[in-house]
């Protein structure tokens, strides 16, 4: 019994020995590393939820960039018309105003042709007649 009791004894302090000297200083250490190992995955974790947020940031700011972009587009597309619109239109009142001032020249030189078609003609018969009449019609007229 004695024996017992001093193998009891023996392992009871040699349990206390190494559990003080051995065993708490592992499981200490294991302790400490699973601490870390879950502490790096947590922040891993923050980490890429973070570079998520960011980037789901950047992604909608470009996407407002991209939309200002072509507001701002759009808006001197408009400009361009409007002015190209303008400048086709004063094109078109100068040329028509160009084409009633030819037309009216046009008209007058037609008139004035005319008229002196008419003092022409006018001057042609009454110099026939004459010579009709006066009798010299073998002359020419010059």
């Amino acid at each position: 019994m004695i024996e017992i009791a001093a193998s009891a004894g023996l392992f009871i302090l040699l349990w206390i020995v190494l559990g003080n000297t051995l065993f708490k200083p592992y499981i200490r250490l294991i302790e400490e590393r699973e601490a870390r190992t879950m502490g790096d995955e947590k922040r891993a974790g923050e980490a890429a939820r973070e570079t998520e947020r960011i980037s789901n940031e950047i992604k909608e700011e470009l996407r407002q960039a991209a939309l200002h972009g072509i507001k701002i587009r759009d808006s001197h597309v408009a400009e361009a018309k409007a002015e190209a619109n303008q400048v086709t239109e004063h094109a078109s009142n100068v040329a028509a105003k160009e084409l009633t001032a030819a037309r009216k020249e046009i008209a007058k030189l037609v008139a004035e042709a005319r008229d002196q078609i008419n003092q022409d003609a006018q001057q042609v018969a009454g110099a026939m007649l004459d010579r009709l009449l006066t009798g010299s019609g073998s002359q020419p007229l010059h």
